[in-house]
């Protein structure tokens, strides 16, 4: 992956963050409740493949990862969350924030990706060779709702490098990498 270029778009405020999210969280319930729309189809076979890559990833444990998320992603919820933090809500400029994602749970790494682009910031996320699917599929759709998270997402699952600041999460065998 490249650097991220320079940005001087600082024009997606927070309430914008908050919708986009918002919005992918409706897409989320949808398909979930079988709707097919734009991505259910697509949701209901990646919800079936990854078993295929993590034994431990049955589809009932994936659509319960998705329902968590999804009943999370609202307007109101994510209003009073970020609430709670008002320096949020300032305009500055983007961080690039490396996060280094779990794969023990079906995406053990969203909440990670959820805070590093709700504040603001970009995010270089080292997808876990055990759950790689999930969250770029949730890159693609946020991009897609907002095409300006598109300069803000990168994935890789090589090294990381050209960041501000990293969020790890794992065991002791983790920290050994640090």
């Amino acid at each position: 992956f490249d650097k991220f270029a320079p940005s001087n778009d600082l024009s997606m405020n927070l309430e914008e963050r908050i919708e986009t999210f918002s919005e992918l969280g409706q897409i989320l319930r949808d398909g979930l409740a079988g709707k097919k729309g734009r991505y259910g189809e697509a949701l209901e076979r990646l919800i079936a493949d990854q078993q295929f890559r993590n034994g431990w990833f049955t589809p009932r444990n994936v659509e319960q990862a998705l329902r968590a998320i999804a009943e999370v992603l609202t307007t109101g919820k994510l209003a009073i969350w970020t609430g709670r933090y008002p320096e949020i809500s300032e305009q500055h400029e983007p961080s690039d924030v490396a996060v280094v994602m779990a794969g023990n749970i079906p995406l053990a790494g969203f909440h990670d990706f959820l805070s590093v682009l709700i504040t603001g910031n970009r995010i270089i996320a080292k997808t876990s060779s055990k759950d790689p699917d999930l969250i770029v599929f949730i890159g693609d759709i946020l991009g897609e709702i907002n095409p300006s998270f598109r300069d803000r997402i990168k994935f890789t699952d090589g090294l990381l490098k050209e960041f501000d600041s990293v969020i790890a999460t794992g065991s002791d065998n983790t920290s050994r990498y640090f």
